[in-house]
C-alpha cells in the first residue's frame, strides 16, 4: 500500500513549498551546468561601461572621490550599487581587477537563475514543466551575457528576481526592502497621478486606496 501511494505521488503534479529545493540532480542538470555552459560562451566579452565603473572604483579608493579622473567630478557610472560591489572588490588585494568584476557578475548571474528556479518550483508545476523552465531561464542569452559583462546587470538582476519570488510565492517574513519598493510605488504613483501599475503581487496592490484615483489598475 505505501509502494502504491509513493508512485501515486510520484505521478502528479510535483509540488514544492517555496523553501524546498529540488534533488541534487536536477540543480546540476537544469539548472547550473546549462548556466555554465552559454556563460563561457560570452565570458571574455567585457562593455566599456565596465572600465568606466573599475576607474570610478580606484579613484574612490585612492580618496579622489567619485570622479571619473581626479578632479573631474563627472557622473558616468551605471549604478551605484554596481560601483560599490567595485570598490570593495578593487580592496582586495591581488589579481586582476577586471577578472574579480566578472567573477562577481557570474556569482550574481548564478543567484538570478537559482531566485528563477525557486520561484518556478515554489508554483506547484509538474516535474516536467519546471525542468524546462529552469533550463530556459539558465541557458538565456541575456542572463549569460550579463554574467560575464562584469556588474552592469547582475546584481540589480537578483534583486529584482528575489523580490519577485517573495511577492509572488507569498512567503512569510518580508524583507524591509520589499515592503519598501511597495510603499515607493504606491507614493510615486500618487505623486506622479499614474493609475495603470504593472505588478505581479495583485494580491496586496487590490487592497491599497490611493489618494489620487479611486483604484488602481493593475496591469498585467
Amino acid at each position: 500500500m505505501k509502494r502504491q501511494q509513493l508512485v501515486a505521488d510520484q505521478s502528479g503534479p510535483h509540488q514544492l513549498s517555496p523553501s524546498v529545493e529540488p534533488p541534487g540532480r536536477d540543480l546540476f542538470l537544469f539548472r547550473y551546468l546549462p548556466f555554465l555552459v552559454v556563460a563561457s560562451l560570452t565570458f571574455a566579452a567585457s562593455p566599456d561601461d565596465t572600465f568606466f565603473t573599475l576607474r570610478y572604483a580606484a579613484n574612490l579608493v585612492h580618496g579622489s572621490g567619485l570622479a571619473i579622473n581626479p578632479g573631474e567630478y563627472v557622473l558616468d557610472f551605471t549604478n551605484p550599487l554596481d560601483l560599490i560591489v567595485a570598490a570593495v572588490l578593487y580592496l582586495i588585494p591581488g589579481g586582476s581587477a577586471l577578472l574579480k568584476m566578472k567573477a562577481a557578475s557570474l556569482l550574481f548571474g548564478m543567484l538570478s537563475v537559482r531566485e528563477a528556479s525557486r520561484l518556478l518550483n515554489g508554483l506547484g508545476l509538474p516535474r516536467w514543466a519546471s525542468r524546462v523552465g529552469c533550463f530556459v531561464a539558465a541557458t538565456c542569452p541575456v542572463i549569460a551575457f550579463a554574467s560575464g559583462n562584469g556588474l552592469e546587470a547582475t546584481l540589480e538582476m537578483w534583486l529584482l528576481a528575489s523580490i519577485a519570488r517573495r511577492l509572488v510565492l507569498g512567503e512569510p517574513g518580508r524583507s524591509s526592502l520589499i515592503i519598501g519598493t511597495f510603499a515607493c510605488a504606491v507614493a510615486l504613483a500618487e505623486r506622479l497621478g499614474i493609475v495603470e501599475l504593472a505588478t505581479l503581487d495583485r494580491r496586496h496592490f487590490n487592497v491599497v486606496r490611493p489618494r489620487h484615483a479611486d483604484t488602481l489598475t493593475l496591469i498585467p
